[in-house]
């Protein structure tokens, strides 16, 4: 506990007792929140120790004794009260609070203070920047993807150097693979935020549990951080790979990258809504992300899919990534190859199925793709939301 010369020079407490905020504000205001919860400082007894006995005794409350939910309810109660008050909120006996410092203190009136909305509206910006900042200093979040991504993008480029240009059947197949190994392994790499996505998501319980900003507030604005570290990958994969391999189309190619990681990254979030143990997320993860591969058909055209199945192939969202990136590298005229199986681009896609891709509208299904998971992360969130209120009320 600290010092009564230290206790003197501190200007805002805040008290917790299992998870609930009992008590959060200016320390001179503190005397007058525990006179009206009954529990003044005794006299001959130091203000710091008699508030810190109250809150150790919440871990061993007996019966007859005021609950840790009662006293975070009290507290809010308090600050209501205050907040309509004329007057200031300071103890009646001020000079017991104050010794020989303060006569009289301006107490900011409810009408000063922002409205609701405004002070909404700076709590998400609080936490954009927030994320933001995480984004940029946790090496997890970004560094590490952004180090393997451009060490692969690298490693692609050097080792197919100029495929683009060159038009034997190897090079076809060659190019097919490689266009499908990035949008597997790019994809598949999302798995590795899922750690520090469920830590988060439990210093994100604590702070939505004392009220500090509604869930939902979280969510956009961890989606909105992640964003931008889906459009610096992207962007690095682009830059390294497609001059390197001859791929066309680099603003295409950017495009068709971006939207699929963003719909990675909104599949991370629902499986961390979801789990509570990041292992187990990365399991449920990278086993769907698996069922993508096998259904997005480069190993299987649609046609040899079993009849039963074949609904299948426009589930994942890597075949719309995939196709797209075939169409825009064989779908032009000038891809002419030196081939009796493909003498054009046109045939490679035929032969693959994909002949008839519109690359506008694969692009907007993948929009589509990444809102409906976030729609759906939203009912995760209102519904957890919802049943833990409920269950609130019946504790309380």
């Amino acid at each position: 506990k600290p010092s009564s010369l230290l206790w003197n020079l501190i200007d805002n407490v805040i008290l917790v007792a299992e998870g609930r905020v009992i008590y959060e504000g200016p320390r001179y205001d503190m005397e007058s929140f525990f006179a009206f919860n009954s529990s003044p400082t005794p006299k001959r007894v130091s203000q710091v120790e008699h508030y810190l006995s109250v809150v150790s005794k919440l871990s061993k409350k007996k019966k007859d004794e005021r609950s840790v939910e009662e006293w975070a309810a009290s507290f809010k109660q308090w600050q209501e009260e205050a907040d309509e008050d004329e007057g200031d909120m300071l103890a009646d006996d001020i000079e017991t609070c104050f010794p020989a410092a303060i006569t009289t203190v301006e107490i900011r009136r409810s009408s000063q203070q922002k409205s609701k909305f405004l002070k909404k509206m700076w709590v998400m910006i609080e936490l954009i920047k927030r994320y933001i900042l995480q984004l940029f200093l946790n090496p997890g979040l970004l560094w590490v993807r952004f180090v393997m991504y451009s060490m692969l993008s690298l490693m692609i480029g050097l080792l197919f150097l100029g495929l683009g240009n060159k038009t034997s059947t190897t090079s076809i197949f060659s190019r097919s693979s490689v266009l499908f190994y990035s949008v597997s392994f790019f994809i598949f790499m999302v798995v590795a935020v899922l750690p520090f996505r469920v830590h988060d998501k439990a210093v994100a319980k604590k702070e939505v549990f004392n009220s500090y900003y509604h869930p939902l507030a979280h969510y956009v604005a961890s989606t909105m951080a992640s964003l931008l570290g889906v459009l610096i990958l992207s962007f690095v994969v682009t830059v390294i790979m497609v001059p390197m391999a001859k791929f066309h189309a680099p603003f295409k190619f950017f495009l068709d990258m971006l939207l699929s990681l963003n719909c990675a990254e909104a599949l991370a979030q629902m499986v961390t809504l979801l789990v509570s143990n990041y292992i187990v997320g990365i399991v449920a993860l990278a086993g769907l992300f698996g069922f993508f591969m096998l259904l997005m058909g480069f190993m299987l055209v649609p046609s040899e899919f079993p009849v039963w199945l074949r609904w299948a192939y426009n589930v994942p969202f890597h075949t719309y990534t995939w196709r797209s990136f075939m169409y825009i590298e064989f779908s032009g005229p000038e891809n002419v190859f030196e081939s009796e199986e493909f003498p054009t681009g046109m045939d490679v896609l035929r032969a693959y199925e994909i002949d008839n891709v519109n690359y506008g509208r694969d692009m907007g299904v993948l929009v589509a793709y990444s809102v409906i998971i976030h729609m759906i992360c939203v009912t995760i969130i209102i519904v957890n939301r919802k049943r833990l209120r409920r269950m609130d009320d019946v504790v309380d």
